[in-house]
């Protein structure tokens, strides 16, 4: 079938002893380079001046596993360094961490924003910060948008950021349009820049993601975590960092740019609201000491580079709360009814069993109307939809107890003759198996009755 070549590829570059998302269980990753996301007003190079704007395309480069069958994956966003004056999205740690997010089996964003901070301005910097966030969500906004396009699951999208994406993550996950600055309104020659989300699109989607990491990063006010602000935090930080302090200061030393909360406070306050998050500090390290300076590396990975990336994906792989829910499983509707699990972890009325093992091959997936998707081999699903040399194996055995459709049409040929008679005959002796089950009154037995009932219909077909 069209799809055996992908799906025997993949179950080739799955390692045996691995975990997806935990661990690198794709041997190779598919890079789209320069995926538009949005269009927005621009500062020109060196950000002097915020009345002169020009508008420019915002755009992604997005990481895939090869070879992968699942339509409903996690999304990872990653936000590169640079104080918000300088970066891209090629720097050597956003390709290493896609990359590495990719071989688990996420889809990965590697994300540029607009810059524009005049280091010598802190009303340039509150406007920069804020840009940065409007881009943040306007990508979330996109890739939901797109969820079905991009195969990702638009429930589950995390945000990871170094430095200055750092920033980006902590304020598009803490704030709000009433908690705007002052600066970002703008005055009488410079323009308003809207609300969090009125920028870069206007898809209708909410622009927060699920959980965040900040890596070495800061918010510019604690009082903009609120206890409604409930989306689960890590974050590392150096105990010596002179770029962004981990406690309270101005960052990058500049006492013309707005004082900062690092790591330490963001961490106490939102413990005090009871909030999940977690710290990691590293005694006496600087600013970025996972190895790069600036987003590139300087003389490689650091030891602390492997933690970080260690850490980070365990983090979020108990955000995705996979370990609950299986193939098979009984799941809970929106009317309260109970459905079964695809193998896209959707939940489905279980009138729609009768897709499976229907010999067609779904090429769509994800929760939407194309209906339950049960061709994932790797988790041992595949009901032969998708792959002739499917050996039966089904725990659930959602596949061996699908009634044969039309009746009694035991090779699935769509009529029924003598070579259905011979498969039953042959279930009966021991000898053979079908792909599907001829017991319509569910007593657990394929006997003679059943022969005799096969004979009826060939011979009334006959006639």
């Amino acid at each position: 079938m069209k799809h055996s070549l992908a799906i025997l590829f993949t179950i080739g570059t799955l390692f045996s002893d691995g975990v997806r998302y935990l661990d690198e269980v794709f041997e190779d990753v598919i890079k789209t380079e320069d995926v538009v996301y949005g269009n927005a007003p621009d500062l020109p190079f060196i950000f002097l001046f915020e009345w002169n704007t020009y508008d420019v395309d915002l755009d992604m480069d997005i990481y895939e596993p090869a070879g992968d069958t699942l339509t409903n994956r996690p999304v990872i966003i990653f936000v590169h360094t640079g104080a918000f004056f300088s970066g891209h999205n090629e720097l050597d740690d956003m390709v290493a961490l896609s990359t590495a997010a990719a071989k688990r089996g996420y889809v990965a964003v590697s994300l540029n924003y607009r810059l524009g901070l005049n280091i010598l301005s802190s009303y340039s910097a509150e406007r920069a910060v804020y840009r940065g966030v409007q881009d943040g969500s306007a990508a979330i906004r996109f890739l939901k948008e797109y969820s079905g396009e991009f195969g990702i699951d638009p429930d589950n999208i995390f945000m990871w950021g170094s430095s200055a994406g750092s920033f980006i993550a902590l304020h598009l996950a803490f704030t709000q349009d009433d908690e705007r600055p002052e600066a970002t309104y703008g005055n009488w020659q410079d323009p308003d820049l809207g609300c969090i989300d009125c920028e870069g699109n206007d898809y209708n989607h909410i622009g927060k993601p699920k959980a965040i990491i900040s890596c070495w990063g800061a918010i510019g006010d604690l009082e903009w975590i609120d206890p409604e602000d409930s989306i689960p935090t890590l974050m590392f930080h150096g105990s010596a960092d002179p770029v962004v302090p981990i406690n309270s200061g101005f960052p990058l030393l500049d006492i013309a740019l707005p004082i900062v909360y690092g790591s330490n406070m963001i961490h106490d306050r939102l413990s005090s609201l009871n909030l999940e998050n977690e710290i990691q500090v590293e005694e006496g390290e600087l600013h970025e000491y996972w190895g790069t300076v600036n987003g590139n590396w300087f003389g490689g990975p650091s030891e602390f580079w492997y933690d970080i990336l260690e850490d980070g994906f365990t983090f979020l792989y108990n955000q995705l709360e996979l370990s609950d829910s299986h193939p098979g499983d009984e799941c809970t509707l929106d009317d309260g009814e109970t459905g079964f699990m695809d193998c896209e972890l959707c939940c489905w009325d279980t009138g729609l069993l009768s897709w499976l093992g229907d010999g067609y091959c779904d090429s769509m997936g994800g929760c939407a109307w194309e209906g339950p998707q049960y061709d994932c081999l790797e988790l041992g699903y595949d009901c032969g939809d998708c792959n002739d040399s499917w050996d039966g194996s089904n725990t659930a055995e959602l596949c061996y107890d699908m009634p044969c459709m039309p009746l009694y049409d035991a090779n699935g040929d769509g009529i029924v003759n003598i070579l259905d008679v011979i498969l039953g005959v042959d279930l009966i002796l021991g000898t053979g198996d079908m792909d599907c089950s001829i017991d319509y009154d569910n007593d657990g037995e394929i006997n003679v009755l059943d022969i005799v009932i096969m004979v009826n219909i060939i011979l009334e077909g006959d006639a």
